[in-house]
């Protein structure tokens, strides 16, 4: 069951759609867009049972000053895609657990044999949150470290979404009632980099300093039915401003921040979000990005489930230098290009 290398852009996001594991990130023009932009190079394997496709596993890799990486995504900081990874069958979920797990042992060796051939100094790999069985890169000589994601189920009527917030979350929402504030769709990529970037400009390096707006622009241009931005008006004045991305039933919550300090408008506009998310019958929202207490303080506020994430690493003596933080990465200039890079 060897790993091959899928050029056929249609096999590829067939497969990815039937795929309850499938991700918008994980659609051909939308790895094609991560490779222009990140400068690493798709590698989009496919791998199969008999002569059935089962399973896709996209990798990127970049070498570079001698150092060279394996990734699925490429870093957050470059991208901002908080997951990739493998993409299992519509059939595995129907397996039983001995099928399940000898078919995920093979996958696993299968794509180790390719990335040992690459011989990467630092590999990481981020599966979505339904895939959580790490054990196989484990065995393997992965280190397997826990995260997690924000999950909304919005298959409620209006008021059992309203009654779960909680009461201050409410309270805020209702004291900016008289405000006459308005959600409606936004399309100034250029200014929205340019909150971004100033709200989070005590934050060091991030991606919204690293990447370029022509980033976003091309994903929206690639997918408009499911990139969407949106913001909560006053007038004509953004006061919260979001891109969301809507794939097979559920909505992410992607990138968000404040336009304006003029309110705290940000319950009312996720509010504004989920009620917008559940009429159109969508069924689940996520708001990822929980490892910020400060963040998580806001999020927890609509009273989301936690579903379990899984980062997969290995690296050697050198990869180990990739890890630092970025301070650590900010005095040491040819760390520094390679990451930001």
């Amino acid at each position: 069951m060897p790993a091959s290398i899928i050029n056929d852009e249609e096999v590829w996001d067939r497969f990815v759609d039937n795929s309850p594991y499938g991700t918008l990130f994980h659609k051909w023009k939308f790895l094609k867009i991560m490779e222009k932009y990140s400068r690493y190079q798709l590698l989009p394997y496919g791998i199969f049972k008999g002569k059935e496709l089962a399973c896709l596993f996209p990798l990127f890799y970049k070498a570079e000053k001698g150092l060279r990486f394996v990734a699925s995504p490429p870093r957050q900081s470059i991208l901002y895609v908080p997951y990739l990874g493998y993409v299992m069958s519509r059939e595995f979920d129907g397996w039983k657990q001995h099928k399940k797990e000898s078919f995920t042992c093979d996958i696993v060796h299968d794509i180790n044999r390719e990335i040992s051939r690459l011989s990467p100094n630092y590999t990481s790999i981020f599966p979505v949150p339904r895939c959580t069985d790490m054990r196989p890169f484990r065995w393997s000589g992965y280190t397997v470290d826990l995260g997690y994601t924000y999950i909304t189920n919005l298959e409620r009527t209006e008021e059992e979404l309203w009654n779960s917030l909680t009461s201050n979350c409410r309270k805020d929402i209702r004291d900016l009632k008289d405000k006459s504030l308005q959600f409606k769709a936004y399309n100034d990529v250029d200014r929205f980099f340019e909150v971004m970037r100033s709200v989070l400009a005590q934050e060091g390096p991030t991606f919204f300093h690293a990447q370029t707006p022509e980033y976003l622009k091309e994903i929206i241009a690639a997918f408009p039915e499911n990139v969407k931005m949106n913001a909560l008006y006053e007038d004509d004045t953004p006061l919260y401003i979001s891109t969301t991305i809507e794939y097979n039933g559920r909505l992410l919550m992607w990138m968000a921040g404040s336009a304006s300090d003029r309110y705290n408008s940000g319950e009312c506009f996720v509010w504004e979000l989920l009620k917008d998310a559940s009429r159109r019958g969508l069924k689940v929202a996520e708001n990822w990005g929980t490892e910020q207490r400060r963040l998580c303080n806001f999020k927890s506020k609509f009273n989301p489930s936690l579903e379990m994430t899984c980062i997969v690493r290995k690296t050697d003596g050198i990869g180990k230098l990739a890890t630092m933080t970025y301070n650590g990465v900010a005095r040491m200039p040819l760390l520094s290009s390679i990451i930001k890079a």
